[in-house]
C-alpha cells in the first residue's frame, strides 16, 4: 500500500515537470534566458510555465487523492456496517469488497467469523469470551487457508 503512495507522487511530480518543461519551452522559446540572474527570478515567464503547470496537474491529483482515500476507508466503513448489522441480529450475509479496494483480508477474516457463528449462535448471543475465542480461531484459519 505505501508503494502506491510513493508510485502516485512520482507520477504527480514527473507530470508537473512535464507539463512545465513544455510550457517553459511554448512560452520562451528556444532562445536563451536573460543575461543576469536576478532578472531570470525577477522574469515572469521563469516562474509561469511552473504555475501553469500546477493548475494542470492539480485537478489529477485531487481526483487520485479521493480515489486513493476511497479505497481505505470504503472498506473500514462498509465492515462496520456488516458488523451492525450482525449485532443486531440479523443474518449473515458475506461481505465483499470492490475491486480496487484495500482491506480484501479484513473481509476474509469477517466471512470466516461470521461462518463459524452458524445458524445456531448469533454473535449479539455470545459472551465476550466467547467472542474472543471465535476471533482466534477464525483468524488462525484463515491464515492458515483451512476452510472453517
Amino acid at each position: 500500500m505505501q508503494y502506491a503512495c510513493v508510485a502516485r507522487i512520482i507520477v504527480l511530480v514527473a507530470a508537473t515537470s512535464a507539463v512545465s518543461l513544455a510550457l517553459g519551452v511554448v512560452l520562451r522559446g528556444f532562445g536563451s534566458v536573460a543575461s543576469n540572474e536576478g532578472e531570470v527570478f525577477a522574469d515572469a515567464s521563469f516562474w509561469m510555465p511552473m504555475a501553469l503547470a500546477m493548475l494542470v496537474t492539480l485537478p489529477m491529483a485531487v481526483w487520485d487523492l479521493i480515489r486513493f482515500t476511497n479505497r481505505l476507508v470504503g472498506p473500514i466503513y462498509r465492515l462496520r456496517k456488516a458488523i451492525a448489522r450482525l449485532s443486531a441480529g440479523e443474518p449473515f450475509e458475506p461481505l465483499v469488497f470492490r475491486k480496487g479496494d484495500f482491506w480484501h483480508d479484513l473481509a476474509d477474516e469477517y466471512n470466516a467469523l461470521a461462518e463459524r457463528f452458524g445458524d445456531d449462535a448469533s454473535p449479539a448471543q455470545l459472551s465476550p469470551a466467547e467472542l474472543q475465542v471465535e476471533a482466534s480461531t477464525s483468524r488462525e484459519s484463515v491464515a492458515s487457508g483451512a476452510p472453517s
